[in-house]
């Protein structure tokens, strides 16, 4: 290595091309990099989805989702098994070993789900593994004119959008599908002695499209096709259901009216108070997100001017590529302000041309990286940013320690050459030590596992290239530079004396630490234990919800709420929302009815729900904070909807999460799980903090039971599957026919008109018609029952599962204290219902097991960490030694987010783990120079000072420019909330540990080196 190093030195004009070279093709690879929102991440779950039209959730529960679990069970990669039974679907969430092929599982699924026998009127399973492939980038609400309009502009702007290559799909939600509906009245079919079972068959079988081949002639081929699909609603309309010989007949107009109009309203989307249509803009998996978004609106803007005399407007909603920009700004601000400031610092302590040629480091590591992320194909997005912004501040770390080691040898009087050369030689072991230190402390999180570890792995990867290129250039690159380009100038060599008094003062502190060396690590021992006891009363948040730009305002009603009925809601809200909320504050509004989206599960589905998506401006353009908005607005919508529950919640930082209590019991009753459930629920509503505690088990519609005569309906000629489809046909409607238009499928549907579906005595008087063509009164072959039933049934590993769950007030306290003491009480509490068990899921689930991956992931840099140093020294309590500054780091941790009043998160434990292999460093060269001083002198305790004070400055220096590069993104106003505890832990916990090396560490070596001269003494007694 030392030849290599003096190669290069000796080649100059070799290293100004290759740091030519570096820099044109990371200028480059800086354009050509692919950005985008976030890695892709396969989430090891599959999914099967089936439809149900018109079932009730026990029947979806018998029918569906119980025989799809039978069938499947016995796979293997199946971790985790849940069920959703709902009004006429069923969702079958899996949850998959990360150990096993997902790919294989997902094909041994789907053999599973073909063997089960499903109803006919049940369409077939939608199965499918859930990953991020193709991501939403940007959301465009069309509104502004009537339905129909609105549809054809969607569709058409749709079509533009999706010819556009990175375009993966655009979705459109908001729009109702279009129908040929034929509502009969049963009052004329009684006048005909008809059923609607005659009325359907006709009609499905006038509407077909078939070929027949070809005929061959001389002149060649002819093709033969039976045609005669709809077009309009008269070509329905005309269509003979009867006739005689005498040439009278029976249209289907004589009976029923035909219109060609929007399926029944279920599900509608506002945007800004204004019917509209949204559309959902996908990308494909290599799209770089930027440009993408900018292509999108430009297609979006040109055809929006084309077409404004209609009347049309649109507004953009939740635009990911925001998030993009503001962590690329972040990155490019904190790298220019971090730069400047990691210069100020340099050029405090040695010259001009020293300083400039050091800080150089930090530019060319980070071109180094991205050449090789552009080789390697990955991509800048808000993950790989947080790992570059990350090692900002320790890119320049190693070429300091060999830097400041040159300009101590310059004020020797060295040769530059020689001084560069002997500073590479002399740092090259404990350089290297401290990079492989750092890199396996962010190594180690390649090792998390599971949805996090997946999501994170871009970070290890991105620092442990940086730290490489780092590395590289510290001794092929900074030697020849500095050998080069620095002179010797001895009276500019005084000026960056100005600290002498700093270094005077530090000698007379370590002389008294050194004098009282057990009372020194006592006490800092002391401080530690200090820390600990603080921390475990401080709060902990997974993801602290600080300066989020979403709100979700939700509303539910009782089940079997009309649906008009909660749309007139959520148009309540609406106003009274853009009336709190200053328009300079409002980005977006967004209302949907029929759907709501659930914090950590399923979305809700039904009229009874609707919801309200409030996106918010960034907090450096308005004047009130999210608290502030989320008070205004309680004020200004208390009590406007008594008959409808109403929250307003906070969109999450951080990956999907559930709440911050759930409680999910399971057994095989309903009715015990019920009644546990709101024991459960009103225990919970008394507990400490707790608020807005909610079962998700609601009774569903009252049912009307068709309990069949199966002796009567036999002897007439029926059967129960007759007796069904025929009560199915009236009130939920049948397709009997689908039309296949150029950009959609229309569905012809037959049923009773709106009048006669809305009352109970049509079920009584409805007529079946047997084999024989009879028509047989209901009444005569079933009694009709009415009881309730459930509107969702969850099962979680084949049991019928209720969850309850609540919020937090997190001014009084934590999610895990409130579960801790959830916890005791279910243990108590089960105790009266043995056949039902319980689990902690969530936010709890989410925080033990990403808490526990990390400490994994800590541990396992620890080992690592220890194995490197005793292979670098030789001995087993040097190492312990140097790493006894680890533990130390959490003081300065714990006491600024204290001071700070800030809760320790999943972020701030991220900074924790990079402080991990980063407080090492500085031990590292210490020590190595207290060995080398040792071995020169007689005097143990002046050889520990003079290595010490020999080391000061590159360790203020090493500290002092990490620092400098994390505190703009810790403090500086319009940055990245969400990077804020990760670089103030790891900023503040540095500085706190630089302390422990400069103190902590040489009174910890004098008493290990006592130690030994003791033994060594006793030895030579022997």
């Amino acid at each position: 290595m030392n030849k290599l190093i003096r190669y290069f030195v000796d080649k100059s004009v070799l290293v100004n091309l290759i740091s030519l070279l570096i820099l044109v093709s990371g200028i480059i690879s800086i354009f050509t990099l692919q950005k985008e929102t976030f890695p892709n991440v396969s989430f090891d779950r599959i999914i099967i989805r089936t439809t149900y039209p018109g079932s009730t959730a026990e029947d979806v529960e018998k029918l569906v989702s119980i025989p799809m679990e039978r069938e499947i069970q016995d796979i293997s990669g199946i971790e985790e098994m849940n069920a959703m039974s709902g009004e006429g679907f069923s969702i079958v969430d899996l949850q998959i070993d990360p150990e096993y092929d997902i790919d294989k599982v997902l094909q041994d699924v789907r053999s599973g789900v073909d063997q089960v026998d499903l109803p006919d009127e049940a369409e077939n399973p939608s199965i499918y593994k859930a990953e991020n492939k193709n991501r939403p980038i940007i959301k465009i609400g069309v509104f502004g004119t009537d339905e129909t309009s609105r549809r054809f502009h969607g569709r058409r702007l749709r079509d533009l959008l999706e010819q556009n290559p990175s375009v993966a799909k655009v979705n459109i939600d908001g729009e109702r599908d279009l129908a040929f509906i034929i509502e009969v009245d049963p009052k004329k079919l009684e006048t005909y002695d008809m059923s609607l079972q005659e009325v359907a068959t006709v009609i499905r079988d006038r509407n077909i499209n078939l070929s027949a081949g070809a005929i061959e002639t001389s002149e060649g081929n002819i093709m033969v096709r039976t045609q005669n699909e709809f077009e309009k609603p008269e070509d329905i309309e005309k269509i003979v259901i009867r006739s005689n010989t005498s040439g009278n007949f029976v249209r289907v107009k004589d009976v029923a009216q035909v219109k060609l109009g929007f399926e029944d309203l279920s599900y509608t989307e506002k945007v800004m108070g204004e019917d509209a249509v949204v559309l959902d803009v996908l990308s494909q998996e290599r799209a770089d997100v930027l440009k993408l978004t900018d292509d999108v609106k430009e297609i979006t803007e040109t055809y929006m001017k084309k077409h404004k005399d209609e009347g049309l407007r649109f507004r953009y909603v939740d635009e990911y590529a925001f998030f993009v920009k503001r962590r690329l700004g972040v990155l490019t601000n904190s790298a220019t302000m971090g730069m400047i400031l990691v210069f100020s610092c340099l050029l405090l302590f040695m010259n001009f041309r020293v300083s400039f040629i050091t800080s150089l480091g930090a530019p060319l590591a980070f071109l180094v990286a991205f050449m090789f992320m552009d080789y390697a194909g990955m991509s800048v997005n808000l993950i790989s940013m947080f790992g570059l912004i990350l090692v900002l501040g320790m890119l320049v770390d190693d070429s300091i320690i060999v830097a400041e080691n040159f300009y101590q040898h310059l004020e020797r009087g060295m040769d530059p050459k020689k001084a560069a050369i002997i500073s590479s030689e002399e740092t090259i072991a404990p350089v290297t030590a401290t990079v492989l230190t750092t890199m396996i402390a962010f190594g180690c999180l390649f090792f998390m596992g599971g949805i996090m570890g997946k999501f994170l792995w871009p970070v290890p990867a991105v620092v442990i290239i940086c730290l490489t290129a780092s590395w590289l250039e510290c001794f092929f690159i900074l030697p020849s530079h500095l050998a080069d380009f620095v002179r010797i100038n001895p009276k500019g060599m005084e000026k960056t004396r100005w600290y002498q008094p700093l270094l005077n003062h530090y000698k007379r502190m370590l002389h008294l630490c050194l004098s009282r060396k057990y009372l020194t690590i006592f006490s800092f021992i002391a401080l530690f234990l200090g820390s600990v006891v603080t921390a475990k009363m401080m709060k902990f948040e997974l993801f602290p919800d600080d300066d989020v730009t979403v709100l979700f305002y939700k509303v539910k009603g009782k089940v079997g709420t009309p649906f008009e009925e909660t749309a007139k809601a959520i148009s309540i809200a609406e106003q009274a929302i853009l009336k709190s909320v200053k328009e300079n504050e409002l980005d977006a509004l967004r209302s949907i009815v029929g759907n709501q989206y659930s914090r950590g599960g399923t979305p809700k589905v039904g009229d009874q729900y609707g919801m309200i998506i409030i996106y918010l401006k960034d907090d450096s353009e308005r004047d009130r904070g999210v608290d502030e908005i989320i008070n205004s607005i309680n004020k200004e919508a208390n009590g406007l909807l008594p008959d409808y529950e109403v929250s307003l919640d906070r969109a999450q930082n951080g990956p999907p999460r559930g709440k911050p209590v759930n409680i999910e019991i399971s057994g095989e009753s309903l009715k015990d799980l019920e009644q546990a459930a709101h024991e459960i629920d009103e225990s919970l509503s008394q507990f400490e903090g707790v608020s807005l505690t909610e079962i998700d088990y609601e009774e569903g519609k009252k049912q009307l039971l068709i309990d069949v005569k199966e002796d009567e309906a036999r002897r007439l000629g029926l059967t129960n599957y007759d007796i069904a489809i025929e009560a199915r046909r009236s009130f939920e409607g049948q397709i009997v026919a689908e039309i296949r238009k150029s950009d959609e499928d229309v569905d012809v549907i037959v049923r009773l008109n709106k009048e006669a579906r809305s009352q109970r005595e049509t079920l009584e008087n409805l007529y079946i018609s047997n084999k024989l063509g009879r028509r047989i009164k209901l009444s005569q072959v079933a009694d009709i029952k009415e009881q309730k039933g459930a509107y969702v049934i969850r099962r979680f590993e084949r049991k019928r599962t209720i969850s309850i769950s609540a919020e937090i007030d997190k001014v009084h306290t934590t999610a895990l204290k409130v579960n801790e003491n959830v916890k005791k009480f279910m243990d108590k509490f089960l105790e009266k219902y043995p056949e039902i068990t319980y689990q902690l899921t969530g936010e709890n689930k989410d925080t033990t097991e990403s808490v526990g991956r990390l400490a994994k992931a800590g541990i396992i840099a620890l080992f690592l960490i220890f194995i490197i140093l005793v292979a670098m020294f030789g001995s087993l309590l040097q190492p312990l030694i140097i790493m006894s500054s680890i533990p130390f780091g959490m003081i300065g941790v714990v006491a600024i987010f204290l001071i700070m009043g800030l809760p320790i998160g999943f972020m701030a434990l991220m900074g924790i783990i990079g402080l991990i292999g980063v407080v090492v460093n500085d031990s590292i060269v210490l020590v190595s120079f207290i060995n080398k001083k040792i071995t020169e002198a007689q005097d143990l305790k002046s050889a520990i000072i003079g290595a010490c004070l020999s080391r000061f400055r590159p360790v203020i220096l090493t500290t002092f420019t990490t620092v400098a590069g994390l505190l703009p993104i810790a403090h500086m106003p319009g940055g990245d909330p969400f990077l804020k505890p990760m670089a103030i832990s790891f900023a503040y916990g540095l500085l706190f540990s630089t302390t422990i090396t400069l103190l902590f560490v040489p009174a910890s070596y004098y008493v290990y080196a006592l130690f030994l001269q003791k033994r060594a003494l006793k030895k030579q007694a022997v």
